[in-house]
């Protein structure tokens, strides 16, 4: 089996290109934290990145709504090598990496950065109000006529 499941925001602003068969494409960069503590207690964070393509009518979706910083939720699977390996590379400094390239089979949308809704908007956006409680179920019933009322 293979499937990823994973959330993060995204590194830059998506790109849309189209195949020629005329199937949409758009790609994207998501950054996934990951912390935790050591045995003496000292904090450490790290953080993966995921190369994701997403095709047809949710790639349009994605490159309309998604920017750098939104959240998402991915669910996709790894693409592999020809050789069924993980792409991996070495760094000018030796390290060996690994790149991690998932096709997206679905992508959520998380909420608005207060970033984004100040450079759309000119400010955060409100809180929603809570909403009155609804009236007594005895009170949007309309008073009984005669014996025979059905309420349906």
């Amino acid at each position: 089996m293979n499937k990823v499941l994973y959330s993060g925001n995204l590194v830059a602003d998506p790109q849309q290109s189209v195949m020629p068969s005329g199937t949409s494409v758009t790609n994207f960069v998501v950054a996934c934290d990951y912390t935790w503590k050591d045995k003496q207690g000292v904090d450490h964070k790290s953080t993966q990145f995921y190369r994701t393509s997403v095709t047809n009518r949710q790639a349009d979706a994605c490159a309309k709504y998604l920017y750098a910083g939104r959240k998402v939720v991915v669910e996709g699977h790894l693409l592999y090598d020809q050789y069924g390996n993980p792409n991996t590379f070495t760094t000018s400094e030796g390290h060996v990496r690994a790149k991690f390239d998932v096709r997206a089979h679905t992508v959520e949308f998380g909420q608005h950065t207060d970033a984004y809704l100040v450079a759309k908007y000119g400010r955060p956006q409100q809180q929603a109000q809570p909403v009155a409680a609804a009236a007594p179920v005895a009170a949007r019933v309309p008073a009984q006529q005669d014996s025979e009322y059905i309420p349906f």
